[in-house]
């Protein structure tokens, strides 16, 4: 048990595919997943070992058992969701083109139905306890010109948030936009109502880019630049700057190459070939520009630094840190402008992802000199050891340097933790840590993406890390960090558990642990990657919680008591990256887990045995698992990433049992199945990916497609509502629901960001559907009771009418002797189907309804007035 502890303890210490670019993101060629998996074998199989004489420092670090590429593991999950039925990646492009679709198509069957009772309302978290908890993934941030309370900040899958009080309260501005990672934001420097949006995510690659977006407004609305890549382009845009004296100057670092525009972002063109990963200006003078390339060739990769003499029009290399350097990140200061500072991530194998180098140039970039290096991995600075003595690091998923605005020899680095240099770089001290190691230091979340002065305020240190936004008045204090990440609404979350009764949630997170609400507040649970997880459904003071690969904890929030239960399967298997496990229906003591067998345990996990001989290939465990009320025997089981699906009727405590298999009659891989909680031969299967079966039926023999309806784009998670029969699917684009007299899903999305629904679950006592997203936190609605559809209540479009229209929300309806005397419902519903406004009245006998609609915006709606009988709207209401 003590080994598992340690382990929730450790920073995610290696990193994703680009050790070698698998992914190529500098053509127009569709990219097999297959192929990006079997580069990245190829590299780590023809890695050499570690040092272990270096490595035997790391031990209180990296306790034995540690096992995997997390960051790899992470973006191999999110992509194995995210291809189309050739095997192909598919960038977010298609995301944004299929919403397109979906609010044509919601516009247009708008009359046709009648409301759903969806109204979704964030959950959470909101705060986070600061430090090793953390509210999700912050990649960059840029700062009002004029006021500087008020900032934008950028996150790996909640889009972009602005804050006007200094962090006290954050605001979505990206809530229209599909599910979204942002690269880096830039605040145009004499209109700060215009901003641009690199989009992808430039260190985790969860997510590709669909280009640079602008808005003019604010942020109210976005459109697309000049700069647009197809769900075939796995491209990012990584990094953009404004020219401060000619705003309509815009220089790009892309994946293939840089890019320039001199009309605020309409036509760009390139001008520099390669895979850039950061542009910036000489501090004073605009004709000077660095950027930094890393460039993979015949010796090996390389980072790079060049240099632009003429505002980006033409671009030379200045240097290269040699065949065994990788990422590189420059800062620059004012306060000697002529001064840069690289900090470089190391390629070689003996200091893996560590520290290369910090060099420094005096010259604006045309020489530079190595400064500090890894000391033989006695000072290495990207390692997670707050001594620096670890070979290894992280440097090519966070890196970042800046350098103090009013003293050139004060200098920030991070990579898993952040160090001060008092002298130019020649040496470093921690400031603060990924975990309490240190006592008298702070500990901020670890992983920084961005460290960087307020220009308005240049004694304030801002740092964005996996875990949120932090800053520092005093850096060099060691102990004077702020979180402002509260109210970031960012957390992307794997799973999600929702008691039957009472108001306990628990949800899984990626690299911010578990977190667990109670219905007043979110406490963090655990650290890492939280995974799957169970409430107790006769005592919900009992939950499973999940880490990485089949770690399974047993918590009592009575007794305060936690176990690995895991640890007690002999063998120790491991799992896959989210290995599922289940409380059974009909005894809460029982459990079953899956890895490449299944297990049963007959007393909350402190005993096992493996019930199943399904002889798995070699690296392939199970996916999920379901079970259902009408029958104790019956156990259903989906592979990770297959079309199979194995089941038995006959289970029996511990004894090992046969199973049967069911192929369905669709390709693609099963993301998730539910079982009829009345039928144990009744259950659905929903898919992954693009052009898939989406959802499909299997009940007594017979398989029925149910794909009608829903956008076409991943289809993530089941539920069925067992007192209705309701049921709903996570996607992509939100949440979808059908009742048994459907033909078609209907959306469910009143309020609901365009975000990855991770999974599904229903607090009964309160109708409430639970929605785990993964990007945008908790989300909860009023769960669907009845059937909406046109054909249960007679509907007449355009049969009333309405005066004035145009109107400022006050107005009278007439044309209609249907509801002369009658209680009636009315609202006015928006082009996407929500509800903005709803109330009741009575017409009076001649048939006049009096309606005051308060606070609703200006905009074109459809008016719908109905009772238990009839439903009658009019479209085209125009408030102003």
């Amino acid at each position: 048990m003590k080994k598992q502890l340690l382990i929730l303890m450790l920073p995610l210490m290696t990193v994703l595919h680009t050790e070698a670019q698998v992914v190529p993101e500098d053509n127009d060629k569709p990219v097999k997943l297959s192929d990006a998996i079997a580069g990245y074998k190829a590299i780590q199989a023809n890695r050499p070992p570690a040092n272990p004489a270096k490595s035997a420092r790391k031990g209180k670090l990296r306790p034995p058992g540690e096992k995997g590429d997390y960051h790899y593991q992470r973006w191999l999950w999110y992509w194995q969701q995210h291809t189309d039925e050739n095997g192909n990646m598919v960038a977010p492009a298609k995301n944004f083109a299929e919403l397109e679709k979906m609010e044509r198509n919601a516009v247009a069957s708008q009359a046709k139905t009648t409301a759903n009772l969806s109204d979704w309302k964030f959950q959470g978290p909101l705060t986070t306890l600061s430090g090793y908890g953390g509210i999700g993934r912050v990649n960059a941030i840029d700062f009002h010109p004029t006021d500087p309370n008020t900032y934008w900040v950028g996150s790996a899958g909640g889009g972009v948030w602005k804050t006007v009080n200094n962090g006290g309260a954050w605001v979505s501005i990206t809530n229209q936009l599909p599910s979204l990672s942002v690269s880096d934001i830039d605040i145009n420097p004499k209109n700060p109502n215009v901003l641009y949006l690199c989009t992808g995510d430039r260190d985790g690659r969860d997510h590709y880019s669909i280009g640079v977006l602008k808005s003019v407004n604010g942020g109210s609305n976005w459109t697309t630049t000049g700069i647009q890549w197809n769900e075939s382009q796995m491209r990012l845009a990584n990094s953009l700057v404004i020219n401060r004296i000619d705003t309509a100057s815009l220089t790009l670092a892309a994946s293939d190459g840089i890019y320039k525009s001199y009309n605020g972002g309409k036509n760009w063109a390139l001008v520099q070939a390669g895979n850039f990963k950061q542009v910036l200006y000489h501090p004073t003078d605009t004709n000077i520009v660095y950027a930094t390339r890393f460039q993979a060739n015949g010796s090996g990769p390389s980072g790079e630094v060049f240099r632009s003499s003429n505002g980006g029009r033409t671009w030379a290399q200045v240097t290269n840190f040699g065949s065994t350097s990788w990422r590189v990140t420059l800062a620059v200061t004012p306060a000697n402008p002529g001064i840069l500072k690289a900090v470089v991530a190391s390629s070689s194998f003996g200091n893996y992802r560590g520290l290369h180098g910090v060099y420094s140039s005096s010259d604006t970039g045309k020489n530079f000199n190595m400064v500090f290096d890894d000391g033989g991995c006695f000072q290495n600075i990207l390692s997670g050891d707050v001594t620096g003595q670890d070979c290894e690091g992280q440097g090519n998923y966070d890196l970042a340097i800046a350098i103090d605005p009013a003293d050139a020899d004060v200098i920030y680095v991070g990579g898993v933790n952040t160090w001060r240099s008092e002298n130019g770089g020649y040496s470093f001290d921690i400031v603060n840590q990924w975990w309490g190691f240190l006592s008298w230091i702070a500990t901020v979340h670890a992983d920084k993406h961005w460290l960087t002065y307020h220009p308005l305020m240049p004694q304030r240190l801002f740092e964005c890390n996996d875990g949120g936004v932090y800053y520092s008045d005093n850096p060099q204090n060691q102990t004077a960090w702020r979180d402002v990440s509260a109210g970031l609404g960012i957390t992307q979350f794997y799973r999600n558990a929702v008691a039957d009764a009472a108001t306990y949630i628990v949800g899984g997170t990626q690299d911010n642990g578990t977190k667990i609400f109670d219905g007043l507040g979110w406490d963090d649970d655990s650290g890492g990657d939280g995974m799957d997880c169970q409430i107790d459904p006769v005592d919900p003071n009992v939950y499973y919680t999940g880490v990485q690969y089949g770690v399974i904890y047993r918590s009592d929030r009575t007794s305060f008591n936690r176990e690995e239960i895991s640890d007690n399967i002999s063998g120790n298997p491991q799992g896959a990256w989210i290995t599922p496990y289940l409380v059974s229906p009909h005894d809460h003591t029982e459990l079953y887990a899956g890895y490449d067998e299944i297990y049963y345990s007959p007393d909350q996990g402190n005993t096992w045995a493996a019930i199943s001989n399904l002889n798995m290939p070699a690296g392939r465990n199970m996916l999920r698992l379901a079970m259902t009320p009408a029958n104790k025997r019956t156990l259903y089981a989906v592979p990770e990433y297959t079309n199979d699906i194995y089941y038995t009727h006959a289970l029996s405590g511990g004894s090992t049992v046969t199973f049967s298999k069911i192929i369905p009659p669709y390709g693609g891989s099963i993301s998730d199945i539910k079982v009829s909680p009345a039928n144990k031969d009744h259950f659905w299967i929903t898919y992954s990916g693009y052009n898939s079966a989406q959802v499909a039926e299997y009940n007594t023999g017979k398989w029925t497609q149910m794909k009608g309806g829903l956008p076409n784009v991943p289809v993530l998670c089941f539920e069925v509502d067992s007192s209705n029969g309701i049921l709903y699917v996570g996607t992509d684009l939100g949440v979808f629901y059908k009742d048994s007299t459907s033909t078609q899903w209907q959306p469910f999305n009143a309020n609901l960001p365009r975000a990855h629904v991770t999974d599904l679950g229903i607090n009964y006592a309160k109708g409430e559907l639970w929605a785990a997203t993964y990007g945008r936190g908790m989300w909860k609605s009023a769960k669907q009771e009845y059937q909406t559809e046109v054909h249960v209540i007679p509907f007449a479009l355009n049969s009333i009418d309405l005066v004035p229209n145009p109107n400022k929300g006050r107005f009278t309806v007439t044309g209609t002797n249907s509801f002369a005397g009658e209680q009636v419902s009315v609202r006015l519903v928006d082009h996407l189907g929500r509800t903005v406004w709803s109330g009741n009245g009575v017409f009076d006998n001649n048939s006049r309804l009096d309606v005051s609609a308060a606070n609703v915006p200006a905009g074109n709606y459809i008016f719908e007035v109905s009772n238990s009988k009839l439903v009658m709207a009019r479209k085209k209401i125009l408030i102003n």
